[in-house]
């Protein structure tokens, strides 16, 4: 990401973080700021990836669910996404996370020989 360029008329200093007003010597703000800044887009981003991961996850549910001879007995089983508790969307985006982790571990190549003797 990005740094972003100084507003220095925020604090009326151009030597002077845009954001907490401390003295700073570059021009993308203070490196605590940016920081703090890099946290949060981070958790952002992994809020939406859990998010994204939960809606496959209920989606693959919602098509197998559709399958089944006795889903008129299961009305619940073809509740979307957007209708569903919050618990139930918290199980699907754990199933999600944790087959991203696995299917990540497993796509990843095997070290090389002079790695695995290290």
């Amino acid at each position: 990401m990005a740094r972003k360029k100084r507003r220095w008329w925020v604090t009326g200093n151009p030597n002077h973080c845009w954001n907490c007003g401390r003295f700073c010597d570059d021009t993308g703000g203070c490196d605590d700021c940016y920081a703090v800044e890099q946290r949060i887009a981070q958790h952002q981003a992994q809020r939406e990836k859990r998010e994204q991961l939960g809606q496959l996850v209920r989606a693959e549910w919602l098509a197998w669910a559709e399958e089944q001879p006795d889903v008129a007995d299961h009305p619940h089983w073809l509740t979307p996404w957007g209708d569903l508790a919050e618990r139930n969307k918290e199980v699907d985006r754990r199933i999600g996370e944790r087959l991203y982790t696995v299917g990540f571990a497993a796509a990843q190549p095997p070290p090389a020989a002079s790695e695995a003797a290290t």
